[in-house]
């Protein structure tokens, strides 16, 4: 046998080999070493599901956490270690007195309750007063740090006269209360304290009737829109004569006898208010009044002075043709110029400068019927003048001698 032959042999059956066992590690060896790594990434899953699982309840457990923490840091409640009958109704009483109410009542202690931790006392209370100053009281006992809890509750409404007239929305009260203490976990000491600077907040009288007999009197003196005129309207106000002749400025939101301004219409010149009388609702409109030459009331827009080649002028501007009237007044010198019906909403103005012989104008509301709006030029010395006018402009034209 040659060297060569020899060779390829060795060669060949070593290949035999290697391919034998490469087929033997490929069919029979890996798809068992496939399926045992197949079963532990399906483990590994799992376990990771379980992960998943348990950091969503970690979750879910540290958000309760955090809301329970921030609740037992914002707790208003708390218990004192003892609630005798006079601590009771001392706080009663301070409670009452911070809304001033009217309330009247008398006080039964009934009995004191012990526990292992903890104990209450049992009081009751049967009064008389107002229903909101009721109402503020049991507000106030449910917002109060004491942990003071309301049992039972009976209401009647109750017909009252004071001073010769009726009072409505009154009721009689009986109630039960449960002051709560600890000597273990005591937090407040005495005397219990009483919120202040916080108001209850308002609510609806039910014990109020929906259409009163009469009409409350007008004690706080608010104008009054019943037989009104309406005088003028200019920017956010309007200027009322009222029923009883009293002159009043209001803006939208205003009170009113009886009701308040709703709404100031410009466009229509008109105000309207809503009033309720007594349960009955109604709707009021003021409109401006007509002046003789066919306008409503103006409103003044602009007073300034410029210095010209052909001397000093004075111009006045208003929204509308208005009338007006001009005379001088001395001590000191001036020109007085009234314009009629003209309105508006500012204080007394002034400009100051030096327009030749002018040296100050001043406009104000001269009145408010007719609505009159003054303008005073006042002067170094008195200079001859002459007043013109075309639609809402009047010029005053002052030459120096």
């Amino acid at each position: 046998m040659s060297y060569a032959l020899r060779n390829t042999l060795i060669i060949g059956a070593f290949l035999a080999l290697l391919l034998s066992g490469g087929l033997y590690w490929v069919r029979g060896h890996l798809p068992k070493r496939i399926k045992a790594l197949e079963g532990r990434i399906k483990e590994r899953g799992e376990y990771l599901d379980q992960l998943s699982q348990i950091y969503e309840i970690y979750s879910s457990l540290e958000s309760q956490l955090d809301s329970l923490r921030q609740v037992h840091a914002r707790r208003k409640k708390a218990l004192p270690p003892s609630a005798p009958p006079s601590v009771v109704l001392a706080y009663i009483d301070r409670l009452l007195r911070t809304d001033r109410s009217g309330l009247t009542f008398t006080f039964d202690f009934q009995t004191s309750v012990d526990r292992k931790d903890y104990g209450y006392t049992i009081c009751r209370i049967l009064g008389e007063g107002p229903f909101q100053d009721l109402y503020k009281f049991l507000w106030r006992i449910e917002h109060g740090q004491p942990l003071v809890k309301l049992t039972s509750l009976h209401l009647q409404r109750r017909e009252k006269v004071i001073e010769d007239r009726k009072a409505y929305g009154w009721v009689s009260f009986d109630m039960i209360l449960e002051a709560y203490y600890s000597p273990k976990y005591a937090i407040l000491k005495e005397p219990w304290p009483v919120q202040v600077g916080v108001e209850a907040p308002v609510t609806y009288n039910f014990f109020y009737p929906l259409i009163l007999p009469e009409l409350p009197p007008n004690d706080e003196n608010l104008p009054e829109v019943e037989g009104a005129k309406l005088l003028a309207i200019t920017g956010d106000r309007v200027y009322i004569k009222d029923g009883k002749g009293r002159l009043a400025s209001l803006r939208e939101g205003d009170r009113v006898y009886l009701g308040k301004l709703a709404k100031i219409d410009r466009n229509e010149g008109r105000a309207i208010f809503l009033l309720n009388e007594g349960g009955i609702f109604r709707r009021v409109e003021l409109r401006m009044p007509v002046s003789e030459g066919g306008y409503t009331v103006a409103k003044l827009l602009k007073v300034r002075a410029e210095v010209t080649e052909e001397g000093t002028v004075v111009e006045i501007r208003t929204d509308r043709p208005v009338r007006y009237r001009h005379f001088t007044l001395n001590s000191p010198d001036r020109v007085v110029v009234d314009l009629w019906p003209v309105a508006f909403g500012r204080k007394l103005g002034k400009v100051e400068g030096e327009w030749g012989p002018v040296r100050r104008l001043r406009y104000s509301q001269y009145r408010f019927s007719p609505p009159t709006a003054r303008v005073v030029v006042d002067l170094e010395d008195l200079a001859p003048y002459k007043v013109s006018h075309e639609g809402n402009l009047i010029l005053l034209r002052f030459r120096e001698e």
